[in-house]
């Protein structure tokens, strides 16, 4: 990826998968929104990429490795009870906390999440993207229009999605937006 895509495109839309379906996709517009029309073509057009990519990396490995190697990364799912939920996160989130903690787990700037609104300030709205980890999205980030207020444009509690668009070298504070 070059970055024309960015500068150049009304989108950019990334797809990633299987033979069987859709892992993960990411896509932004800079336009109001897409016809079902056009969203439609580009799965279909994700979707010939994606399978041709699978073939031409079944050429050099028809099959993944029995086994994986001692430091490759790994993942386990697990269902939790919806009254188990607490424990896991644990008191004001201190599990999560530690657990990111000890496994280095932090944003990664260019990628998008999913935030809550902590707090509105006159200049902006502070977001928290992980536990114990929030940003500023500065209300000239909200979006493409000038607002002179966040009023009736973002609430306390309301989850939206932003993207980490820099972290501050010298403080660590982290830069959020919604228009990219």
């Amino acid at each position: 990826i070059l970055g024309d895509e960015d500068h150049l495109g009304d989108m950019d839309f990334k797809v990633t998968g299987t033979e069987k379906g859709i892992c993960a996709c990411q896509m932004d517009i800079k336009i109001q929104g897409l016809s079902n029309e056009i969203l439609t073509a580009a799965l279909h057009q994700a979707r010939e990429g994606r399978l041709h990519i699978l073939r031409e990396m079944a050429k050099t490995i028809a099959a993944p490795a029995a086994e994986l190697k001692a430091h490759t990364p790994r993942s386990h799912k697990m269902l939790i009870d919806k009254e188990f939920i607490g424990a896991v996160i644990g008191p004001g989130g201190k599990v999560i906390q530690q657990i990111q903690k000890d496994t280095n787990a932090t944003p990664e700037v260019g990628e998008t999440y999913k935030g809550k609104v902590r707090s509105i300030q006159p200049y902006g709205a502070f977001v928290e993207i992980m536990p114990g980890k929030d940003g500023l999205l500065h209300i000239s980030e909200v979006t493409h229009e000038r607002i002179a207020s966040l009023e009736g444009v973002l609430e306390v509690g309301q989850e939206i999605d932003v993207k980490l668009v820099d972290i501050d070298k010298k403080t660590g504070k982290y830069r959020l937006s919604r228009k990219v």
